[in-house]
């Protein structure tokens, strides 16, 4: 029973220390050009993400290997700052998407960041589950030509 007990007793803190050790190796993630890893006060306000953390200071992503973002995000509660681990907060492409979504409501004119590390820049047209369409800065305002026209597949923005 004994030998049981000191089995039971040393895996568990085994498992603890091996966890422990896998959260400090996580390294944060870029998951925008725009914000990069880590979310202020103001970016976080501009795009109303984690709007209830109240005393919110800052928030740093990191990447599941299932693309799933983990954010420890600071907060201030009665003049300390204290931190928390959300997991699973968003997929990585949901989350970019949603970046990419406000920041086309908030100005009319867009810049698109490519895979490729290109980047287009127009006046936004629309934007659908699995493309982005936007207007050429070259053509004149009012010209309606293919040309003109830009539809990028959402699966080719970062």
């Amino acid at each position: 029973m004994k030998t049981t007990f000191y089995f039971l007793l040393g895996f568990i803190i085994l498992s603890l220390f091996t966890s422990s050790l896998a959260q400090e190796n996580e390294k944060p993630f870029i998951v925008s050009p725009l914000i990069g890893d880590t979310l202020s006060l103001k970016e976080r306000d501009y795009y109303n993400l984690l709007p209830t953390i109240n005393g919110f200071q800052f928030a740093i992503f990191y990447l599941n290997a299932d693309s799933l973002i983990d954010v420890r995000v600071s907060y201030k509660t009665r003049n300390e700052i204290r931190d928390t681990l959300i997991n699973n907060y968003k997929s990585l492409t949901n989350l970019r998407i949603y970046f990419f979504k406000v920041d086309i409501e908030m100005a009319r004119k867009v810049v698109l960041h490519l895979e490729n590390k290109t980047n287009i820049t127009g006046g936004f047209l629309s934007i659908t589950h699995d493309s982005v369409l936007i207007y050429s800065e070259e053509c004149e305002e009012g010209t309606v030509n293919s040309n003109c026209l830009k539809k990028i597949n959402n699966t080719q923005l970062i």
